[in-house]
């Protein structure tokens, strides 16, 4: 869906589909495109955070997203699936959160933000600025207990 753009797609890490998603590169003739780096060390990790432009992770399994909040200190745009730990930790401002209706409907949505990302380098860096704002105020350790502080003052105010 992507074929006119410019654009790699970096592969970082395992799983059981790997396999699978290789072969479908092969079928689609996408091996120039999609490079498979498997299970890096944590040493590199952060050099394709460095050199990434847009960070795409639209599983719709994942309870945590860790690597949402990674993506967002380095400033990065995301394009995550709406439920679980990935939508939760990104608002509109940062991130193109997707429904996960269906493969084709998410893979669809997947490429349409992406485009909009790769065609307007001005959303692009409006998002990833915006990205690094939402991950210093809302999830660092140091925002994350001064919200449950606030939350126990409501839950339970002190008495004077």
């Amino acid at each position: 869906m992507l074929a006119d753009l410019d654009v790699v797609l970096d592969v970082v890490g395992d799983g059981n589909d790997r396999p699978a998603c290789e072969a479908l590169v092969a079928e689609l003739g996408l091996q120039d495109r999609v490079v498979f780096h498997g299970a890096i060390p944590r040493a590199e990790v952060d050099g394709f955070y460095e050199r990434a432009d847009v960070f795409v992770f639209p599983s719709y399994r994942e309870p945590g997203g860790n690597v949402s909040l990674e993506a967002m200190a380095y400033s990065l745009p995301l394009v995550v699936c709406r439920r679980g730990g990935p939508g939760a930790n990104v608002d509109d401002s940062c991130a193109f959160r997707l429904d996960a209706v269906s493969p084709e409907q998410l893979a669809a949505d997947c490429a349409a933000a992406v485009r909009r990302l790769v065609e307007d380098p001005g959303l692009r860096a409006r998002m990833g600025a915006a990205a690094r704002i939402r991950a210093e105020r809302a999830h660092l350790w140091s925002a994350r207990v001064d919200q449950l502080s606030s939350l126990y003052d409501e839950l339970a105010p002190r008495s004077a």
